[in-house]
C-alpha cells in the first residue's frame, strides 16, 4: 500500500500503468490515506481521505481516458493525458486499505478490493458487512470485492519462538496513540485504551494475528477465512529469513 497524499496522482498513473505493462497485467495497486509520518517529509495534509478519494478518481480516469478534466478541493487538470496507458482493461485492480465507516464507504464506491489488519476474525467480519452493505446501495456486486487481511505473521516450530518474534511488532501497532488502533481495544471488549506496548495483552496479540507452529498458522488462517478473507499478505514474515519462507511454503500455503 501506498500513501497516495504524498504524490501528484498523475504521475501515480503514469507509473503504475507501466508497471502493468511490464508485468502483463499482474499488477495491483494498493493505496491508502497514510497520516503516520507526513510531517517529516514537510508535508501538511487536511482532510487527507477527500485528498485520497481524488487521486482514486484522478488514477482511473487517467487509466481509461485519453484527455482528463477534473476540478476537485485538492486538484485540478485540464485536458491532461499519460501514456502509455495500462495492460488490463478496464485499469488494474485498485486494492484500498480501510479503518473506519468513511473509508469503508470509499472501498465499497471505488475499490476493487478491502485491505485492513491487525484486528480480529469477528472485528474483520463486522467491517467486511459495512463494505458490502454500502455497495449494494451503489449497485455494485460485493462479491467482485478482493477481500485482504495484511499483517505482520510469525512462524516456527515453537509456538513460544514464534510468539517471541512477533511480539514486539504486535504490541507497537496495537498500542498506536493515534489511528485506528486505538479503536481496537474497546472492540475487542477491554476498557480504555493500551497507552504502551507493555499494556498490551498476550490475549490480544492471539486474536488479531497469524503465528505459531504451521498447525496453528493453518488454524488461524482458517478462522479468517471463515469470516470471508480470500488474499493475505505477511508483512512481514517473520523470523525474516530463507527458513521461515521455505516452513510457511511447505507447511502452510501447500496446506491452501
Amino acid at each position: 500500500v501506498i500513501d497516495l497524499n504524498r504524490r501528484n496522482p498523475a504521475t501515480v498513473a503514469q507509473m503504475t500503468a507501466t508497471l502493468d505493462r511490464i508485468l502483463q497485467g499482474r499488477f495491483v495497486l494498493g493505496v491508502g490515506r497514510g497520516g503516520l509520518n507526513e510531517s517529516c517529509w514537510g508535508l501538511q495534509v487536511n482532510k487527507p481521505v477527500t485528498r485520497m478519494k481524488e487521486s482514486i478518481e484522478i488514477i482511473k480516469k487517467f487509466w481509461t481516458e485519453e484527455r482528463v478534466n477534473y476540478s476537485g478541493v485538492y486538484y485540478k487538470f485540464e485536458n491532461a493525458s499519460v501514456s502509455p496507458k495500462p495492460y488490463q482493461k478496464p485499469h488494474p485492480p485498485i486494492w484500498i486499505a480501510a479503518f473506519g465507516k468513511r473509508m469503508l464507504r470509499i472501498v465499497a464506491e471505488l475499490g476493487d478490493g478491502y485491505i485492513t489488519q491487525n484486528m480480529s476474525p469477528k472485528m474483520y467480519e463486522e467491517d467486511l458487512n459495512i463494505v458490502k452493505e454500502w455497495a449494494i446501495k451503489m449497485g455494485r456486486n460485493p462479491e467482485t470485492i478482493q477481500r485482504v487481511f495484511a499483517a505482520p505473521m510469525a512462524i516456527s516450530k515453537s509456538s513460544k519462538t514464534a510468539l517471541k518474534f512477533i511480539s514486539p511488532l504486535a504490541r507497537y501497532v496495537l498500542s498506536w496513540r493515534s489511528g485506528p488502533p486505538r479503536n481496537i481495544a474497546r472492540r475487542l471488549g477491554y476498557d480504555g485504551i493500551w497507552k504502551r506496548p507493555e499494556d498490551v495483552p498476550e490475549e490480544a496479540i492471539n486474536l488479531c494475528y497469524i503465528f505459531g507452529t504451521p498447525e496453528e498458522c493453518v488454524s488461524k488462517i482458517e478462522n479468517f477465512v471463515k469470516v470471508g478473507v480470500r488474499n493475505f499478505i505477511a508483512l512481514p514474515l517473520l523470523p525474516i529469513g530463507v527458513r521461515s519462507l521455505k516452513l510457511f511454503a511447505e507447511k502452510v500455503i501447500s496446506c491452501f
